[in-house]
């Protein structure tokens, strides 16, 4: 009888998350006017990729996310991730910060702050934990720079990554999005931790019609990307759908 406790526990801790997640951003629906904003998301995702890198298995992953924005310019949020057969391995969560300046009627300065958790899970598996800063330029919602410094729990230094992202609507459901990126990464050789650099990218179709959206992305990644024990491969193709909130 206890072991039949502990199998189902995982289940038990993953929907309390997404639960909670859901619960929070459904409050957008009966908040008074002018009050702080709520708002959220749940989807299932083919795999998890972080720049160019499979930080899970290429399995349905459930997600959540609910969003607290206090006024214009700032922007709370909390996040969660959970293998849908197996929703404790891993289970993803995060924390951000984010604060906007509008600079003029196209163009947008962001600095946010981050911190996550997340298991990747193979034949050796380990939990990674991250701090995050970004600095980043928007011109209207066609394209976007980003600027990171990451910070690795166990890492002595910092690393820093540089994002492009771009989005051209083709119908008013239907739009094209790409990205490139580049970022650093510590390198192992006889024990000793040493920086190197990657690149990656992504070209796919959004679509979008009310609360629904499908994502549809080609990912690439150049042969330095990481892959630590090989226990997570990043597949060529990923597909989301998306439930707003």
């Amino acid at each position: 009888m206890r072991d039949a406790r502990q199998r189902h526990r995982p289940w038990l801790r993953a929907g309390l998350v997404v639960a909670g997640l859901c619960a929070a951003a459904s409050a957008a629906a009966t908040q008074r006017p002018g009050a702080s904003e709520w708002s959220g998301a749940v989807a299932l995702s083919s795999q998890l990729v972080d720049r160019g890198v499979a930080t899970t298995a290429p399995k349905p992953i459930l997600q959540a996310a609910a969003h607290w924005t206090p006024d214009d310019d700032w922007t709370l949020s909390l996040s969660a991730a959970a293998e849908a057969g197996s929703p404790a391995s891993p289970l993803q969560s995060g924390l951000a910060a984010t604060r906007t300046w509008t600079l003029s009627e196209r163009w947008r300065w962001r600095a946010g702050l981050s911190h996550s958790r997340y298991l990747v899970a193979g034949v050796r598996s380990w939990r990674v934990e991250r701090n995050e800063l970004q600095l980043g330029w928007q011109y209207q919602d066609r394209a976007a720079l980003t600027l990171s410094a990451v910070r690795l729990r166990g890492h002595a230094r910092t690393y820093a990554a540089l994002d492009l992202t771009w989005n051209r609507a083709l119908t008013p459901q239907w739009s094209l999005a790409a990205g490139l990126g580049a970022a650093e990464v510590a390198r192992y050789r006889d024990g000793v931790a040493r920086s190197g650099a990657y690149g990656y990218g992504h070209l796919g179709l959004v679509w979008r019609r009310g609360r629904y959206s499908a994502e549809l992305y080609r990912l690439a990644a150049d042969s330095g990307a990481p892959r630590p024990w090989n226990v997570a491969r990043a597949e060529p193709w990923a597909l989301t759908l998306t439930l707003a909130l």
